[in-house]
């Protein structure tokens, strides 16, 4: 009796690595027939990106711009690459720039208002003949949707708002 059982365990063990290795190589199959397009994907997400990083990134385009590689970043996530494979390493190298999308944004967005207030340096220099800071001009070449600017009496948040709306 106890030889019964050890037999079945030891067939039902067997027909599991079976399965296993099937579904892998299913999975191995399904990944290299898809290949090209999930490599298509990854490049048009980075051209995206890159589109939006040619100027400020508001909160608002952030959210758009998450919530429409969510699906994609989750799918993907799911997925079982076999061990060195180069579409492995693009694809975690996407998923860890989306996961870490917000401090990638934040990184452009200062680089792109440092760039900014350089190029604007000579009209952010003499307004009615005073020159802003550079806490006021990064107000001004900040593109975000809102802004709060607390600053004490006279210190310029009236030509601040103006300078940024114009």
């Amino acid at each position: 009796m106890e030889y019964r059982i050890e037999l079945l365990i030891t067939v039902a063990l067997i027909i599991f690595v079976f399965i296993k290795i099937f579904r892998s190589k299913q999975a191995a199959a399904h990944i290299k027939a898809h290949e090209v397009e999930i490599l298509g994907s990854l490049n048009k997400y980075y051209a995206e990106f890159r589109e939006l990083a040619a100027t400020f990134i508001s909160h608002e385009q952030e959210t758009l711009f998450s919530l429409a590689w969510k699906e994609t970043a989750d799918q993907y996530a799911s997925l079982a690459f076999r061990k060195n494979s180069e579409t492995k390493d693009k694809v975690s190298k996407f998923l860890a720039h989306y996961n870490n999308l917000h401090s990638n944004v934040k990184v452009c967005n200062e680089a792109f208002i440092e760039k900014e207030k350089i190029r604007c340096d000579a009209l952010l220099s003499d307004i009615d003949g005073k020159s802003l800071d550079d806490q006021q001009r990064t107000v001004v070449v900040s593109d975000e949707d809102h802004s709060l600017v607390l600053a004490g009496a006279g210190s310029g948040k009236t030509t601040v708002l103006i300078h940024r709306v114009a």
